[in-house]
């Protein structure tokens, strides 16, 4: 993905993100939510208001568990409130002992 200033992260780069929820009200009932990425060197950060936003917290929810990432608890919160839940991530290395 690019942003207007032609910085760009790849999906199997990204190795971190947030996504964080702005209230304009105490009863948290209105807002926005804002996602930062960071990979590659690169670092995007990214409103709510723009269309589809959505769909792109989804495509990095996928790259974060292809990539071993686990969000943290506010970030998994937000995520789960715009509907997007992780599939179980699989183990990016396999713990044990080996037969020499």
């Amino acid at each position: 993905m690019s942003g207007p200033i032609r910085r760009h992260i790849k999906w199997e780069e990204l190795d971190g993100f947030n996504l964080n929820y702005y209230s304009t009200r105490r009863d948290r009932e209105a807002g926005w939510m804002h996602l930062k990425l960071k990979g590659g060197g690169a670092r995007l950060s990214i409103d709510s208001s723009i269309s589809g936003f959505e769909e792109l917290v989804r495509l990095v929810s996928q790259a974060a568990v292809e990539n071993g990432l686990v969000p943290d608890k506010n970030t998994a919160r937000n995520m789960q409130a715009l509907g997007i839940t992780r599939p179980d991530r699989r183990p990016s290395v396999a713990f044990g002992t080996a037969n020499q």
